[in-house]
């Protein structure tokens, strides 16, 4: 079944390593061509960075279980999805 695996999968430590992996690749991104290469602004993709992994962490690990759903902020001030509105208030729950 679906659960066997992702238990399999999260015993082995594969799930942890495929995160890191993309997480890696995803920071090196701040190194392609044409992409701002000083300290400020390496900071900020940094920055950037960990606040969306930050968002996916708790939208799909803490708030994850349509069992009992959390209403909760996915875009706020210390995390910006890139063009969100300043106007809009971004909530979201999973249900089952």
């Amino acid at each position: 079944t679906l659960d066997d695996v992702a238990a399999e999968r999260i015993v082995s430590g594969r799930s942890w390593e495929e995160f890191c992996d993309t997480l890696k690749a995803a920071g090196a991104a701040l190194t392609f061509p044409g992409a701002p290469r000083d300290a400020f602004n390496q900071a900020e993709g940094y920055r950037y960075l960990t606040r969306l992994t930050r968002a996916g962490l708790e939208a799909f690990v803490e708030h994850a279980d349509a069992a009992a759903p959390v209403i909760h902020r996915v875009a706020h001030e210390t995390v910006k999805l890139g063009s969100d509105n300043p106007d809009n208030y971004y909530q979201t729950a999973r249900l089952n």
